[in-house]
């Protein structure tokens, strides 16, 4: 029987008692609850691929006409409003929702944005404060911060970038916040991006738990080309490395984060150990081979007037690239970094 059914039976059970504190209809079953709403959640998604196609027509039909009433669905139905040019209705709906405590941030945050296109600043702001009145959102901070500067106040955008860097709990977005301030012209603070002692040892204690990671990791933080990751991933490495039952492969890892981070001297210094440690490692033989190039891009990328650090002979390179040749004829990756550095 499904779950309606067994309601209807249920309310047909206490009218003929005549008395419902003795029957009740039974509950209905997780798989139940599930089953019954997943058509809703099947319309939802189909509005947004439509909205995202660029069919805003199609997705409002699907929007108030569909989908379960969740706090998801009128915002998408709101959304779709604002495209489809009936924004007063969108926006009353929207100021009546926004003083309720169960509202989403980002509701008020649409509600702002319409009140911004007509010029009403006060009543955006005053909007905004209705999530900060909750929690200290950082989009909500960030859409002040922006208002005030078109306002010429700096001086209040500059107290609510303060209060901006203060949330940023982890050291992690520190550096993303002070970029973001820093290209308002407003004043960025201290970065801080050295990562924690405590976050350091941790990560070095899992790293020689399973070294086998290492290279994942080292991989994973090149491609999210986020250098607060990679520092810290070069900090545990540099803290286990005398701990590590393999460190050539630490070494490559280190070398590459660090050229990640445009510290080309560092990235010397463990190619330099790693293959003391193995002169048959292809890939630091390489690296040695390309380093020259890496600091030459560093040197462009920052406007730097002349190579700072001290770069390998041409004989030193061509010494480790033979050395792996020799061992390994058949390795072409080396025997073709060799012919790139005779063709430098």
């Amino acid at each position: 029987m499904g779950m309606l059914s067994r309601i209807k039976a249920g309310i047909r059970k206490v009218g003929r008692s005549g008395h419902g504190a003795e029957l009740h209809a039974p509950e209905p079953t997780v798989e139940e609850l599930s089953a019954a709403h997943r058509p809703f959640e099947q319309c939802e998604r189909q509005a947004r691929s439509m909205l995202a196609a660029g069919d805003v027509a199609g997705a409002m039909n699907f929007a108030e006409r569909e989908i379960a009433p969740t706090s998801a669905a009128r915002l998408l139905l709101n959304v779709c409003r604002t495209l489809a040019g009936r924004r007063v209705e969108a926006q009353l709906d929207l100021l009546d929702w926004s003083k309720r405590s169960c509202c989403p941030m980002d509701a008020r945050l649409l509600l702002a944005l319409l009140q911004l296109e007509e010029d009403d600043r006060a009543r955006a702001i005053a909007s905004l404060n209705r999530n900060l009145a909750q929690i200290d959102d950082p989009k909500t901070i960030q859409a002040i911060i922006l208002i005030q500067l078109e306002r010429g106040d700096v001086a209040e955008a500059q107290r609510w970038a303060e209060r901006l860097r203060s949330l940023a709990i982890n050291w992690t977005d520190r550096p993303v916040i002070s970029a973001w301030l820093g290209s308002l012209g407003l004043e960025t603070g201290d970065a801080c991006v050295e990562p924690p002692d405590a976050l350091v040892e941790q990560l070095a204690l899992e790293l020689l738990a399973c070294e086998s990671t290492i290279v994942s990791l080292e991989a994973a933080a090149r491609y999210d080309h986020s250098q607060p990751r990679a520092l810290l991933l070069m900090r545990a490495l540099e803290s286990a490395f005398d701990r590590l039952e393999a460190p050539v492969p630490a070494c490559e890892a280190m070398a590459r984060l660090a050229l990640t981070l445009d510290d080309t001297a560092a990235a010397r210094r463990w190619i330099d150990t790693g293959l003391k440690l193995n002169p048959l490692c292809a890939p630091l033989a390489i690296l040695l081979a390309e380093l020259p190039a890496a600091e030459e891009a560093t040197r462009r990328r920052h406007d730097l007037k002349a190579v700072v650090h001290v770069l390998p002979r041409r004989s030193e390179q061509l010494e480790a690239l033979d050395v792996v040749i020799r061992a390994h004829p058949e390795w072409n990756d080396v025997r073709n970094a060799r012919r790139r550095l005779e063709a430098a």
